[in-house]
C-alpha cells in the first residue's frame, strides 16, 4: 500500500509539466502523411483501382507527385464519359448506346443514364407510358391495356357473355372466355346452348329417347326440335312401339299377363324401359327353380334327384324344356328286361350267361338275381369261409356249412369215406352245418350244429376224442361236447374252447400237452388245468399248445426245448404257465416249437425257435419271451405251419417269413426268410390256414382259395401235386 501513494504523488508531479507542452501542424504534399486535400502522399497506403471505383482488378494504382492518384493503369470507371460494355456498363453519362424510350418499349420520353452506369434512368420514359403500364394510352394505339378495357365486355362486343381481356400487345382484346352467340356454329353449354345450327353436340333423337327420327336444333340454340322424333315416338308415351322392340308402354301391357308370359302366376308390370317386368310373377319354367306345385325339375335344379332314385341305373338326369325329369341320359332300370352293362350283371333269370363258378365262387352253388338291383346274388353261391391246413391236407368251411377237403388222405384224414389222396376238393361225408375247421397232421375236426364235434382220420393217439384208438374215415361224434366255440388240432392231439370260456384236450399228451397235469394219452376230452376265461386256442404241429385269454394275456403248456412256451425257461409244463408280458393278445397260433401272438394294436410278437427266422426278427437267434416282430402293423389274421408263419395286414396283404425250403412264403424262392415279406396274391385276404410246409388264403372278394408250397401230396388242392413257389388258385 505505501508503494502505491508514493507512485501517486510522482505521476501527480509530472502530469502538469506534460500537459504544458505546445505542439504545431504543417500540411505538406511529400511528407508521407495524407493530409486533407489528399488523395495520397508517396503511397496510396492500401487503396486499388478497384477500391476507389475502377473496373480493372488487376491494374496498379499509385500516386502522383502532387498527392492524387495515379489511376493510368486502372482502366474505365462509370462517369467517365466512355461506354464499357465489357465492364457491365449500358450507359455512361450521355452515352446510352443505341437505347431509346421507344427501344425500350416506351411510348415517348428522353431516356437518361442511371448512375451506376449499369442501367437507365426511364423516369422521363414512363411519363410517356407503354403497353402493359395498367393505363389506356389510346392516342399511342392501344384499345386496351391490362384490367383497363374502355368499358368494353363480351356482351358489348357481340358475344352472349363471359369474360373480357386485353392481349399482350393491347392492341385487340381476347375473346376467348367470351360465350359465342346462338348461330355460330358453336355450342357454348356454359351459355345455355344445347345446339348451334347443324352442331347437334352429338345428340340424336335416339339419344334422346326416341326410336328415331331426324333431330335438328331450335332457333334460339338452347332446345332441340322434336318434331320429328315425336313422330319415331319414345318409351314412356303410352303407345306400344313393336318395330323398335317394345313389349308394352305404361300401363297399355298390349293384353299380356304372367300367365301368357309363360309364368305361373303374379301380376304383369311394365319398366321404365317398356320391358316387362316379370319379378312379380311367381316362377316359370327355365328359371332354375322347381315351382314343387308345377315342375318336377327346372334346367340345372333337379330338387336332389338322381337317375337312381327315378329307378334307373346311374347316368345323367335331366331336365326338359317343359321342366319334366329327362331320363335318356340314364343308363336303362332294373326289370326293364335288358342287361345294362356295366350297372347290371343280370335281368330277371337271366343271368347273361354266368354261374357262381364262372363268377369265382369255385365251389359253385346256385347263382340268381336279385330283382331290386340287378345285381347276382350269390347267397347260394358257396363261398368259402375258413380254411385249415394240417401236416400234408387241407380243408375248407364254406359258409353254407359243407367242408371240403384235399391232399393226403392215408388215414382217412380228407373223411370222405376213402383212403385216396387228392389233388382236388372233396366233400366230408354227412357234415352240410360245419361253424369251424381244424386239420392236424393226419386227422380233421370240426364243431357243427350249435357246438358239437366231430373228428375223423387217425386215432393211434386218441386224438378223435370219441373214447376209442380207432381210425375213421368219415366223421365220429365226440360225447357230451355240445357248446363248443373254437377247435384246434395239433399233432395227434386236439383241443377245444367251451361257451364258459373253459378249454378241452384229448390225444397224445407224452410231454404234457393236454395241459392237464399228467403225461397220459386220452382218448376223451379232459380239462386242462386251472384255465378259464380263454377266449382263443392253438394246438401246434408239434407237442406243446397255447390259449389267449379274453384279457389278452396268455397261457402255453406242453413241450419247451425251445423255450416255445414264452416263460423264459426250456422246461416243459403238463399245466398251463404265464407268457411273459403278454397283456393285450387277441390271436395265438404256434409253430412246431416256436409261438406267435396278433396285439389288439395290430402288431406280431413271437417267441422260441428261431433256427429259419420263424421269429421273424431279422435274426436267428432264439427268444424265451415274447419279441415285437418289427415293421409289422395292422395285423388283422395270423396263422404258423411247421417253421414259418404268415399274416395278414388290414384285411388286405399277405406277408410271411421262417422256413421256406418248400416255397412256403410264397415269394417264388426256397430261400428262408428272416424278416416278413409280402406275398402277391392277386386279390385281397380275409383268412389264412397254414399247413406244415405249405400255406393256404381265403379271398377277400368272393371267397375262393389261394395256396402255395409243398404239394407232394396234392395239399394245394390246384389239380396237381406240383410244388408252387407263388399262390396258385384251389380248383374244384
Amino acid at each position: 500500500m505505501k508503494s502505491s501513494l508514493v507512485f501517486i504523488t510522482i505521476l501527480l508531479l509530472i502530469l502538469p509539466a506534460a500537459c504544458d507542452t505546445k505542439t504545431t501542424t504543417q500540411n505538406a504534399c511529400g511528407d508521407g502523411f495524407v493530409d486533407p486535400g489528399e488523395d495520397c502522399d508517396q503511397t496510396v497506403q492500401g487503396m486499388t483501382c478497384v477500391s476507389i471505383g475502377y473496373y480493372n482488378p488487376l491494374g496498379t494504382l499509385s500516386c502522383n507527385p502532387n498527392c492524387t492518384y495515379n489511376t493510368s493503369d486502372c482502366g474505365g470507371t462509370c462517369g467517365d464519359g466512355t461506354l464499357d460494355v465489357a465492364d457491365g456498363e449500358v450507359c455512361d453519362s450521355v452515352q446510352l448506346g443505341s437505347a431509346t424510350c421507344a427501344s425500350l418499349g416506351y411510348y415517348g420520353g428522353v431516356l437518361a443514364c442511371a448512375g451506376d452506369c449499369r442501367g437507365y434512368d426511364e423516369t422521363d420514359c414512363a411519363a410517356a407510358g407503354r403497353c402493359g403500364d395498367g393505363v389506356l394510352h389510346a392516342g399511342n394505339g392501344e384499345v386496351c391495356d391490362g384490367d383497363a378495357l374502355a368499358g368494353q365486355t363480351c356482351e358489348g362486343l357481340g358475344f352472349q357473355g363471359g369474360t373480357l381481356a386485353c392481349r399482350a400487345d393491347c392492341q385487340s382484346f381476347d375473346t376467348s372466355g367470351c360465350a359465342g352467340s346462338c348461330g355460330d356454329g358453336e355450342v357454348q353449354t356454359e351459355a345455355g346452348e344445347v345446339c348451334d345450327g347443324a352442331n347437334l353436340d352429338d345428340q340424336t333423337c335416339v339419344t334422346l329417347g326416341y326410336h328415331g327420327g331426324e333431330l335438328t336444333c331450335g332457333t334460339n340454340c338452347r332446345a332441340f326440335n322434336l318434331t320429328n322424333c315425336e313422330q319415331a315416338g319414345r318409351c314412356g308415351d303410352g303407345a306400344i312401339q313393336i318395330s323398335y322392340g317394345e313389349d308394352c308402354d305404361g300401363a297399355n301391357l298390349g293384353g299380356q299377363t304372367c300367365l301368357l308370359q309363360g309364368f305361373y302366376d303374379g301380376a304383369l308390370v311394365c319398366d321404365p324401359n317398356c320391358r316387362f317386368d316379370t319379378s312379380v310373377c311367381s316362377g316359370r319354367c327355365g328359371d332354375n327353380v322347381i315351382q314343387g306345385a308345377y315342375e318336377q325339375c327346372d334346367g340345372s335344379a333337379l330338387a336332389g334327384q338322381t337317375c337312381a332314385t327315378q329307378g334307373f341305373n346311374p347316368g345323367t338326369l335331366a331336365c326338359t324344356a317343359a321342366c319334366t325329369f329327362d331320363t335318356s341320359g340314364c343308363n336303362g332300370r332294373c326289370g326293364d328286361g335288358t342287361i345294362d352293362s356295366p350297372d347290371e350283371q343280370c335281368e330277371n333269370t337271366n343271368l347273361n350267361g354266368q354261374t357262381c363258378i364262372s363268377i369265382g365262387y369255385i365251389f359253385g352253388g346256385f347263382l340268381t338275381c336279385a330283382s331290386a338291383s340287378c345285381l347276382f346274388d350269390v347267397g347260394s353261391c358257396n363261398s368259402v369261409a375258413e380254411v385249415s391246413g394240417g401236416a400234408y391236407h387241407t380243408c375248407a368251411r364254406l359258409a353254407s356249412g359243407v367242408l371240403k377237403c384235399w391232399g393226403s388222405n392215408t388215414n382217412g384224414q380228407l373223411g370222405n369215406n376213402s383212403t385216396t389222396s387228392t389233388d382236388n376238393p372233396v366233400n366230408v361225408t354227412g357234415i352240410a352245418d360245419a361253424l369251424a375247421v381244424a386239420a392236424g397232421t393226419d386227422h380233421t375236426c370240426a364243431i357243427v350244429g350249435t357246438g358239437s364235434v366231430k373228428c375223423w382220420g387217425e386215432n393211434g393217439a386218441g386224438q378223435l376224442g370219441n373214447g376209442t384208438n380207432t381210425d375213421s374215415l368219415t366223421p365220429v361224434t365226440l360225447p357230451g361236447i355240445t357248446t363248443a366255440t373254437h377247435i384246434s388240432a395239433g399233432a395227434s392231439f386236439t383241443c377245444i374252447v367251451l361257451a364258459d370260456d373253459t378249454v378241452r384236450c384229448w390225444g397224445k399228451n407224452d410231454v404234457g400237452q393236454l395241459g392237464n397235469g399228467n403225461t397220459t394219452n386220452q382218448n376223451s376230452p379232459v380239462t386242462v388245468t386251472s384255465l378259464s376265461n380263454v377266449a382263443g386256442i392253438s394246438a401246434s404241429p408239434g407237442s406243446h399248445a397255447c390259449a389267449v385269454l379274453n384279457n389278452g394275456a396268455a397261457r402255453c403248456w406242453g413241450f419247451n426245448s425251445h423255450s416255445q412256451l414264452g416263460n423264459n425257461s426250456t422246461n416243459n409244463s403238463s399245466t398251463p404257465v404265464v407268457v411273459t408280458s403278454m397283456s393285450t393278445a387277441v390271436q395265438i397260433t404256434t409253430n412246431f416249437t416256436s409261438s406267435c401272438a396278433r396285439l389288439g394294436g395290430g402288431a406280431v410278437q413271437c417267441w422260441g425257435n428261431n433256427q429259419m427266422g420263424q421269429l421273424g426278427d431279422g435274426t436267428t437267434v432264439l427268444k424265451p419271451t415274447p419279441n415285437t416282430v418289427p415293421n409289422l402293423n395292422g395285423i388283422t389274421d395270423l396263422s404258423s405251419g411247421n417253421v414259418h408263419t404268415c399274416a395278414i395286414e388290414n384285411h388286405k396283404y399277405v406277408r410271411c417269413w421262417g422256413g421256406n425250403a418248400a416255397g412256403q412264403i410264397g415269394d417264388s424262392t426256397t430261400t428262408n426268410r428272416l424278416s416278413p415279406v409280402p406275398v402277391t396274391l392277386g386279390y385281397y385276404a380275409n383268412r389264412l390256414g397254414l399247413g406244415g410246409t405249405h400255406s393256404c388264403a381265403v379271398h377277400r372278394d368272393w371267397g375262393s382259395i389261394s395256396c402255395w408250397g409243398a404239394n407232394a401230396t396234392g395239399q394245394l388242392g390246384v389239380g396237381d401235386t406240383n410244388v408252387h413257389r407263388t399262390p396258385t388258385l384251389v380248383v374244384p
